[in-house]
């Protein structure tokens, strides 16, 4: 009789554990570019070429890190151009230049104060136009 409800206990484990496992697989966040091309307001530099994969495995960030919206199981993610205007400020959204600045330039600088490799100067994100 107490191998039949170890069994039944055993099973019921392993119901819930498959259960989470295939919920979780249903709000996991959609599949991520490798890498990316922010040039949606360069003037006088050429666009980032960003390694998307590298942030995401290398440096272990996670998607609300830049994509400060971005709720765990969305189906999509918002590029910054949704809000954040290219020319102006508008309402507490920065303009999108001071946006990506803020958001990648502090996250770099932590990296280097915490004795990692970062670029924190323009032209090392940012080559010159050709």
């Amino acid at each position: 009789m107490k191998t039949l409800k170890f069994i039944g206990i055993g099973a019921v484990a392993v119901a819930g554990v498959l259960f989470l496992m295939s919920s979780r697989a249903q709000t996991a966040a959609p599949a991520a570019p490798e890498k990316i091309t922010i040039n949606e307001i360069q003037k006088t530099f050429a666009p980032v070429d960003l390694n998307h994969k590298d942030h995401v495995e290398k440096y272990k960030n996670k998607c609300v890190d830049c994509h400060h919206e971005y709720k765990e199981g969305d189906a999509t993610v918002k590029k910054c151009s949704a809000c954040h205007d290219p020319a102006v400020k508008k309402d507490k959204a920065p303009a999108l230049k001071d946006a990506y600045h803020k958001t990648c330039i502090d996250c770099h600088k932590k990296e280097v104060a915490a004795g990692k490799k970062a670029p924190t100067k323009c032209m090392e994100c940012h080559p010159k136009k050709k």
